[in-house]
């Protein structure tokens, strides 16, 4: 299983170490996407996860990392945030520029995930409720493999 390892901090706050608890990939179907379960996520620097839709060149949002504790408080499954990347503890004290070892890929916090209009597809109301805890995006800093 792999891990999520801070290496390089902007802030002095401590985060502790997280497990990988989920991978998936953004499918484009015909006019909507769809998240697919994987057992392991091949990531290119500087453009993001290989077949995933949101890959692209230089892109902040290459990659989007959520915590279980989000899902549950909002009685989500995984994958209903579109999240790449889920994991068993908060992301709450990341911030942007911070830098994780994921596996053997290194990933660079970019921005937080702001809520969108899709959240409301998955429950009416879901948009407002869900605050800054919609997860953080990041980009891709050293290519690798994330395997559970």
């Amino acid at each position: 299983m792999a891990i999520v390892r801070a290496v390089s901090r902007l802030s002095t706050r401590k985060h502790a170490d997280m497990k990988v608890l989920k991978l998936f990939v953004k499918q484009r179907v015909a006019a909507t996407s769809v998240m697919v379960g994987r057992r392991s996520l091949k990531l290119q620097r500087g453009y993001g996860i290989e077949g995933d839709a949101n890959a692209a060149v230089g892109s902040p949002r290459q990659m989007l990392l959520v915590d279980q504790p989000a899902l549950d408080a909002f009685h989500l499954q995984p994958g209903d945030l579109w999240e790449n990347i889920l994991v068993d503890g908060s992301v709450a004290s990341l911030r942007s520029g911070d830098v994780l070892e994921i596996g053997r890929a290194g990933l660079r916090i970019t921005l937080n995930c702001e809520p969108c209009s899709k959240l409301e597809g998955k429950r009416r109301g879901l948009l407002g409720q869900i605050g800054n805890q919609r997860g953080i995006l990041g980009m891709v800093i050293k290519s690798g493999e994330i395997t559970i």
